[in-house]
């Protein structure tokens, strides 16, 4: 089987990592977001049209097998950000999709010892950082979201009559051995979670206090650390969540230069 090529980003140096999510319906019929970064720091996001794209690289004579595309062809560069001696080694991405309102969540990590929350909540406007989770005491190798329903009881109220929530978690890891889980929500859900399983008004699990996040004018977001992982004994160089359906819980798979997995 013979294939063709469609080169939708070029970097100014090697390119890695990679990350893509599928913008909100409600924005765009079948439009990705894919960011970039490379070894020189730099980080590009780019907006895909794929039925634009895949009506160019039918056009692709079967002699050159690859093409550059251009904004005629689908691809449009959201923007490009790059902050001296800061590389990135891991990317994740997400599509919001809450009662309050639809975005796009970015999680970078890197030669820092911080996890730089993004947001973009419109699809004519660039990210922008929205927090940096500290916690880590070293680089960050590897950042992978996932999206689980849960039910949260009411403050005052028994465990039979329960709210519906719409929570992402966030795993984060690298070069200090650990993995981080960060639970990510509606600001109003975190606050409440707090206050059911009994902690401080303001505050999240180990007595962090909660950030609001404004991604767009009615969606706000908070984070706060569910759990502390120690697994290795050796850095961590890559997390997935993996799950049989959408209904089961998600496992979270570790592999580390200790060897295991």
């Amino acid at each position: 089987m013979e294939y063709r090529s469609l080169i939708v980003c070029k970097h100014e140096a090697a390119a890695f990592p990679l990350a893509i999510c599928k913008l909100p319906a409600g924005w765009t019929a079948n439009t990705h977001c894919i960011a970039s970064s490379s070894a020189d720091g730099s980080l590009v996001i780019n907006d895909i049209d794929l039925n634009k794209c895949n009506q160019c690289m039918a056009e692709i004579q079967w002699d050159s097998k690859q093409a550059v595309a251009t904004e005629d062809d689908g691809v449009c560069t959201v923007q490009t950000h790059r902050q001296d001696g800061v590389y990135h080694n891991a990317i994740a991405l997400i599509t919001l999709d809450f009662t309050d309102g639809q975005g796009v969540l970015m999680a970078t990590g890197g030669t820092t010892s911080t996890v730089d929350i993004w947001g973009r909540g419109n699809p004519d406007k660039p990210f922008t950082i929205l927090q940096r989770l500290k916690g880590h005491s070293d680089w960050i190798r590897c950042l992978t979201f996932t999206t689980v329903p849960e039910q949260l009881p009411e403050e005052g109220e028994e465990d039979d009559s329960p709210e519906d929530v719409d929570t992402l978690f966030l795993a984060s890891a690298g070069n200090d051995r650990h993995v981080r889980l960060w639970r990510i929500a509606p600001h109003s859900s975190i606050i409440q979670l707090s206050s059911v399983v009994g902690g401080d008004e303001g505050l999240g699990a180990f007595g962090q206090p909660v950030e609001k996040w404004q991604v767009s004018d009615n969606l706000q977001l908070s984070a706060t650390l569910e759990t502390l992982l120690v697994l290795h004994e050796n850095w961590i160089g890559s997390v997935r969540w993996g799950r049989p359906n959408i209904e089961s819980r998600p496992k979270l798979f570790t592999c580390s230069v200790d060897k295991t997995i």
